[in-house]
């Protein structure tokens, strides 16, 4: 079996959750952190099949609102019922997807028009991780979040 090292990109974890979809089986494990709130925040998702297997972990803050380098921010996360998608960089014409941690596209929109916030209801999903991409002129960025 193939250990990856820790995932640090979410297009590293997009490219993993590809790859484990085609297998029979996911293996999914996880690790909260309580320090400063009365809530578990998520602090390690680890996943893998019969074949490989990696971790995604939060370095500097709990995983609870993704600025990542790409000029995306998702938030909350973790979410129950609506995800907020925050494109620092006004987005025209451009794709959110959904992926499920298997692969599977469970949502997609499109972005018409000029806006930086899009609001997208997540309340039907099952509980669980999810990659979120968005696809434009300036090309494709991926977070992940988790669902309750």
């Amino acid at each position: 079996m193939k250990i990856h090292p820790l995932i640090t990109t979410t297009e590293e974890l997009a490219d993993l959750c590809e790859r484990l979809a085609k297998s029979e089986f996911v293996a999914v494990d996880t690790e909260f952190m309580r320090e400063n709130t009365y809530y578990p925040l998520l602090c390690l998702v680890q996943v893998g099949n019969e074949e490989e297997a990696a971790a995604r972990v939060s370095t500097n803050k709990p995983i609870t609102e993704v600025e990542m380098s790409s000029g995306m921010r998702i938030y909350p996360n973790p979410a129950t019922s609506t995800l907020n998608v925050e494109l620092l960089n006004n987005a025209e014409n451009a794709t959110i997807r959904i992926y499920s941690s298997t692969g599977a596209l469970v949502r997609s929109a499109n972005i018409l028009q000029q806006q930086r916030l899009s609001q997208i209801s997540i309340r039907d999903l099952p509980a669980g991780l999810y990659v979120i991409n968005v696809t434009g002129k300036n090309g494709s960025r991926s977070i992940s979040f988790t669902k309750l």
